[in-house]
């Protein structure tokens, strides 16, 4: 279910929504200009809702995420909390022998050149709540820790923080 509300005039926006999945709902706010430098922010909050339902894995998350756009970059930071996640790694997609691909991709047409995009800059701690499970290939037990996620520009994105896994006997 998606409830919204955008509200603009030829120079900002406003945006107030919601979705819900699961037993959760995920809120977005913000509000800001329309040029390619005008300040904008935003904001994604929500409690266990449902961010994946596959045979490989069922899982809620609890984000609260804010994003502003200044005239001189781009600063996503929060956090991401996984209360509970269910993961069997045996049936992720990928986990097997690919096959090539038959098609062709032909790419001689001149491309426009692209403007500068504006610097990214993260700060975001994912954290693991106490019901996170992790089976297959041999594992089969729980997972917790944070891990802090952080991009500045010109650099590679790096992740540190601790975890602790516990395996049944």
């Amino acid at each position: 279910m998606i409830g919204h509300g955008l509200r603009s005039d030829p120079e900002h926006f406003a945006l107030d929504g919601t979705i819900k999945s699961g037993d959760g709902t995920l809120t977005l706010s913000g509000s800001g200009g329309i040029g390619k430098t005008a300040p904008a922010k935003a904001a994604i909050k929500g409690t266990n809702f449902l961010a994946a339902d596959i045979p490989a894995a069922r899982v809620l998350i609890s984000p609260d995420i804010s994003i502003e756009r200044t005239t001189d970059n781009i600063q996503v930071g929060g956090s991401v909390t996984i209360p509970k996640a269910t993961i069997d790694l045996g049936k992720l997609p990928g986990g097997g022998v690919t096959q090539k691909s038959p098609d062709v991709v032909v790419v001689d047409a001149e491309q426009p050149q692209a403007s500068k995009p504006l610097p990214v800059i993260v700060a975001v701690a994912v954290k693991l709540g106490d019901d996170v499970k992790l089976a297959g290939f041999g594992l089969d037990g729980s997972i917790g820790g944070e891990l802090a996620v952080s991009q500045r520009p010109g650099r590679v994105a790096t992740g540190t923080g601790l975890s602790a896994c516990a395996w049944p006997a």
